[in-house]
């Protein structure tokens, strides 16, 4: 009898590849993406902090 693999492995396969394969993806560009993130989010906390609408910047881009 096969026994039947739990999906979870599959799982972790695939977030393997993602998170710890960093190899394939240059440092550079992660840590760029990690600061657009940061930069994001950082703004959008002190639009809601001090009660401005973040979409506002975003009509006013436009």
């Amino acid at each position: 009898m096969k026994v039947k693999k739990p999906k979870t492995t599959l799982m972790t396969q695939f977030l393997s590849l993602i998170f710890m394969d960093t190899q394939s993806i240059p440092s550079s560009v992660l840590l760029f993406f990690l600061y657009c993130l940061s930069r994001f989010l950082f703004f959008w906390v002190a639009c809601l902090c001090c009660n401005i609408e973040p979409w506002y910047f975003v009509y006013t881009a436009h």
